[in-house]
């Protein structure tokens, strides 16, 4: 068979196969200082580790375990052990937007 599978990940550690679905309304996120913003579009995937900190409101934790994720881990070995204060702060701003443009509680993957 041809081309390549894509590979379902938790949006918020990167974990492989992520069993929750937060229903969520699309929004811009994280703009520059040159205006342009990345997009958020539509529901975020959530391991059951991501979706228990969620559910107890533990965005610490969350921004912590973020780091896990592949882009985060690429950013933190680019800037160094200086740079993980950097990273969490963005983290953190990247998960209380979701938390206000979150629609709903938790759904086992594939039941939405």
């Amino acid at each position: 068979m041809g081309g390549t599978m894509s590979r379902v990940m938790c949006d918020f550690c990167g974990a492989a196969d992520p069993g929750w679905e937060f229903p969520a309304e699309n929004f811009r996120c994280l703009e520059s200082g040159d205006g342009s913003a990345a997009e958020s579009d539509g529901n975020w995937l959530a391991c059951d580790a991501c979706c228990a900190h969620i559910c107890a409101n533990d965005y610490e934790l969350l921004a912590r375990r973020s780091l896990r994720n592949p882009s985060m881990a690429a950013m933190r070995d680019l800037l160094g052990p200086e740079g993980v204060e950097y990273i969490l702060e963005h983290a953190r701003l990247f998960h209380a937007q979701f938390a206000r443009h979150r629609t709903g509680e938790p759904v086992r993957r594939g039941a939405l």
